[in-house]
């Protein structure tokens, strides 16, 4: 995992999809990112391995708050 540094992006568009609008500036706080990309083949692997359930899972949905 990498610390990516508190700072701010900007989001959206001004052209395009309307819910991609308008372009505008957000302030990010400081998190952390995996460093290496995670196939789904490597993400399989760790499920058939460890018997990993995921929220989605266990609650069924992906949005888990």
């Amino acid at each position: 995992m990498v610390l990516v540094a508190p700072g701010k992006v900007l989001v959206g568009t001004n052209q395009g999809e309307p819910e991609e609008m308008p372009s505008h500036e957000v302030s990010l706080e400081a998190y952390y990112i995996g460093r290496y990309e995670v196939t789904n083949y490597s993400f399989a692997k760790f499920i058939e391995d460890t018997g990993h359930r995921t929220d989605a899972e266990r609650y069924g949905h992906g949005f888990v708050w």
